[in-house]
């Protein structure tokens, strides 16, 4: 939007040929017009900085969405978006639906299995600590190497990890379920750039494995540890082979 509203104004005359907005002089180039709009309020960022923000059904995001894939799409977007969801997130799931729902067989999308994971967290300091958030994305490697995004995760609720006793560390052992639907892959996989074909082809692969437990998993926990003073993010790279 930017680039078009000051491409179409370089060096522009009037009949008279004087030279038109947004400076009203020239010639210039683009880099002039780019200088000055980038400046906090001024010339085409006088309507940014003295209005209110848009409405998000009047957004770029929706609009794109509503032009390129339908208005059902864009009204997901804007709820995700309105729920919390990471506005690029949304806006490239919702972007995917056209490609995931290009896919003739309907059979796989409502094909979901839970899956079951434990995590011992121990804690070597001499104070609770906190576990404020965690967020795990679970992959398994198809038949053709690639990998894919089989099951993901968040945990919000803090859960506390006591100080260790003596010489024995604290530890907790945490209960995870985290649904694999081949939908999710499948619509994950649209969204790294698969085509609709292929994603289903490797979303099958993959829910065949987990299906006859023959699945390896690849399974990365980012989280967010904390106590009374301070508050560190983690990521651990765990891998599990089925027993």
């Amino acid at each position: 939007m930017v680039d078009q509203a000051i491409y179409s104004q370089l060096d522009a005359k009037e009949k008279c040929g004087n030279y038109t907005k947004p400076l009203g002089f020239g010639p210039h180039l683009e880099r002039d017009y780019v200088d000055v709009a980038v400046v906090s309020g001024a010339v085409l960022g006088w309507g940014a900085e003295l209005a209110p923000a848009l409405p998000l059904d009047n957004n770029m995001a929706y609009l794109a969405l509503q032009s390129g894939v339908d208005t059902t799409s864009a009204n997901s977007w804007r709820k995700d978006v309105e729920a919390g969801v990471d506005p690029h997130q949304a806006f490239y799931r919702w972007l995917a639906k056209e490609g995931v729902s290009a896919m003739a067989a309907a059979g796989p999308l409502i094909q979901v299995s839970v899956q079951e994971f434990y995590f011992k967290v121990t804690n070597p300091n001499d104070y609770d600590i906190s576990l404020d958030s965690l967020a795990i994305n679970c992959q398994v490697n198809a038949s053709t190497g690639e990998t894919v995004d089989a099951a993901k995760q968040a945990l919000n609720d803090n859960i506390w990890v006591p100080a260790k006793e003596g010489d024995k560390d604290g530890e907790i052992i945490l209960r995870v379920l985290a649904p694999a639907k081949t939908y999710d892959m499948i619509t994950w996989l649209v969204m790294s750039g698969k085509t609709s074909d292929q994603a289903g082809a490797l979303a099958g692969d993959v829910w065949g494995q987990i299906q006859a437990g023959t699945a390896k998993w690849d399974v990365t926990v980012e989280a967010t540890v904390s106590n009374k003073t301070d508050t560190q993010t983690k990521t651990y790279t765990l891998q599990w082979l089925p027993s």
